[in-house]
């Protein structure tokens, strides 16, 4: 197996942990188990995009440009509760507020095959 199919599994494995952590965070029966969930997920989201954007940066994940007016259309069609929890969400991010130490030895592990 070479490092691009590597670096797919790895990305595919890792998008079906954040959807395997956000159903558990919308199921939660409490809030200690809600949160648990959710730093799990915000923790597996930032690996996910981690290696994206490496396999981007090797040309393994090519996108394209979107338009801003392409953008503020779809925004515009979100319902205004919902923009401002993603506003939050896009704080955290890039206030770096949200983790999971739990996903600390994943995490290594990842950025070692990364790397």
């Amino acid at each position: 197996m070479n490092d691009r199919d590597l670096m797919e599994n790895m990305l595919m494995l890792e998008k079906g942990a954040c959807e395997l952590f956000m159903h558990g965070t919308i199921e939660s029966s409490s809030t200690d188990v809600h949160q648990t969930f959710n730093t799990s997920l915000n923790a597996s989201l930032r690996l996910q995009d981690e290696i994206y954007s490496k396999m981007q940066s090797k040309g393994w994940y090519p996108t394209e440009q979107v338009q801003q007016c392409k953008i503020n259309e779809q925004l515009n069609q979100i319902p205004q509760e919902l923009k401002e929890k993603i506003q939050q969400i896009q704080i955290q991010f890039q206030n770096k507020q949200v983790g999971c130490q739990c996903q600390h030895q994943h995490q290594v592990w990842i950025q070692s095959k990364i790397c």
